[in-house]
């Protein structure tokens, strides 16, 4: 195999994962040459610093970059002179200047399935969609945002009962795997290329919020329980934005709800029940029990709590969305 060298631009979990597979290849095909190193663009976080240590450890040569598209991360890529940047979970947007660097392209690992679910917060947007398959995505870096030809995609369900961070996590394991083919055929120096269908583009931005964070009662319970997952990163902080209801202009976040029984005739949002540790509440076609809450602000809140300090009681109706709050449609 001919010789390569490669620069990965990220950090996290799958960063560490890929290096693994890169280790890994090596040892697998002993012929196989290839030098990399790492650029961190958020080396200043827990888990930045966690990554340091390790790569101390391997010997792995990483480089801290607050702006991977200045002229200390532009001097450091080509004192390499790299065949590929590899973009792994790196959160800033790589220009046409970085992009003319590499001989053989830039790459990127993202956890949706383009064209569709391009942009940021690719789960938690196909969660509350409904979808039922979701995937990820290792593409070439062209000018545009998430636009480049595609090398190679993975797909799988999302279970009824999946949150966000439980898909991030099934992205990064799967995306990781995927990698394995990616490196193969960047060691053979013959990546695939599939032009985009930009008629099947969906695109979301880091502003936009589902429904503009809010819950509405009138929906359907799938509906209703698509939103509170695809807003759930339990444990993790939530990046986004916790699930809202309003009550008498008082909002808390709900964090899990449970199917009861369908609904034959009571009004969406009205509360059936709200007696010690147990909030009941209808939604257009079912009744549910509202399992775990937060305040607006997202402190974690007991239920015999929010119910005392909320009023909430049987009969009551929450509010329907605040107006003059547009947002994203969900």
């Amino acid at each position: 195999m001919p010789e390569r060298t490669i620069i990965i631009i990220g950090n996290g979990k799958s960063v560490k994962g890929c290096i693994g597979r890169l280790q890994a290849f090596n040892q697998q095909h002993p012929t196989a040459r290839y030098h990399f190193s790492v650029i961190n663009d958020t080396a200043h976080d827990a888990i930045g610093a966690s990554l340091k240590g390790y790569y101390q450890r391997e010997g792995i040569a990483n480089f801290d970059s607050a702006d991977i598209n200045g002229a200390a991360a532009r001097d450091h890529i080509q004192s390499i002179d790299p065949d590929y940047l590899v973009s792994i979970n790196n959160h800033q947007i790589i220009k046409k200047g970085l992009i003319r660097l590499p001989r053989s392209g830039v790459i990127n690992f993202h956890n949706a399935p383009l064209p569709r679910y391009g942009g940021l917060n690719a789960c938690t947007w196909a969660i509350v969609n409904g979808e039922t398959e979701h995937g990820v995505t290792w593409h070439f870096i062209d000018e545009g945002v998430d636009t480049g030809d595609i090398i190679v995609q993975k797909f799988f369900p999302i279970g009824p009962d999946t949150t966000a961070i439980q898909l991030i996590m099934q992205c990064i394991t799967e995306g990781v795997r995927l990698f394995d083919t990616v490196l193969g055929q960047m060691m053979q120096g013959s990546l695939s290329r599939t032009p985009q269908d930009p008629d099947r583009r969906l695109f979301y931005r880091h502003d936009q919020i589902p429904n503009d964070g809010y819950l509405d009662f009138k929906w359907p319970y799938r509906q209703f329980d698509n939103f509170v997952r695809g807003l759930n990163f339990g444990p993790f902080p939530n990046p986004l934005q916790y699930p809202l209801a309003d009550f008498a202009g008082r909002q808390f976040s709900i964090d899990k709800i449970r199917f009861l029984k369908d609904n034959q005739d009571t009004p969406a949002g009205q509360i059936v029940k709200a007696d010690g540790q147990q909030l009941v509440v209808a939604v257009e076609d079912a009744l549910i029990d509202i399992l775990a809450v937060r305040t607006g602000n997202g402190r974690p809140l007991g239920l015999e709590t929010c119910i005392r300090e909320y009023g909430l009681g049987a009969g009551d109706r929450f509010s329907p969305r605040p107006a003059g709050r547009p947002g994203a449609s969900a």
